[in-house]
C-alpha cells in the first residue's frame, strides 16, 4: 500500500526555495512572456539537466506555451536562464504550471543543486513620473 503525498507547498513556498538572479513576466492581451536567471552550482550541471529535461517538455506539450527554451551563458556556465511564452497570462501559468506536483517536485530539486551563494537581486523597474495637467 502505498502511501498518499501530500500536496505541493504554496507556490510562494517554492518560489522561496531557490535563489533567483532575476524574474521578469509581461502580460498582454495576446499571452505572456517569462525570463528567470537561475545560478545552478558548476558540478551538478548535468544534473540539472536531467531535472529539467521533463519540465521543459511537459509545458511544451501545453497547448498553451508558444515556446520554452533553457540557455547557459557562455561566459558563465553556472548561469542559466530560462525563457517561456504562453497564449495566457501570468497568473494562469501560476495554476497550470507553478502549484501542480511535477513544477513543485522541480523546484525541490533545483534548490538541492542552485548556487545559494548567488542570486536574489532584485532589478525594480522605475516608472516615470508624468504631470497629469
Amino acid at each position: 500500500m502505498t502511501t498518499p503525498q501530500p500536496p505541493p507547498a504554496s507556490v510562494q513556498t517554492h518560489r522561496d526555495l531557490v535563489p533567483i538572479n532575476t524574474f521578469t513576466s509581461s502580460t498582454g492581451q495576446h499571452g505572456s512572456l517569462m525570463v528567470t536567471d537561475i545560478y545552478i552550482l558548476p558540478d551538478k550541471l548535468d544534473e540539472y539537466v536531467r531535472l529539467v529535461t521533463p519540465v521543459v517538455r511537459t509545458m511544451r506539450d501545453m497547448p498553451e506555451c508558444l515556446f520554452c527554451e533553457i540557455s547557459q551563458d557562455p561566459a558563465d556556465a553556472a548561469h542559466i536562464r530560462i525563457q517561456h511564452s504562453w497564449t495566457e497570462g501570468t497568473d494562469w501559468f501560476v495554476g497550470a504550471c507553478e502549484s501542480q506536483q511535477w513544477f513543485a517536485d522541480y523546484v525541490k530539486g533545483l534548490a538541492g543543486i542552485a548556487d545559494m551563494s548567488r542570486g536574489r537581486r532584485f532589478h525594480p523597474i522605475a516608472v516615470p513620473k508624468t504631470n497629469d495637467a
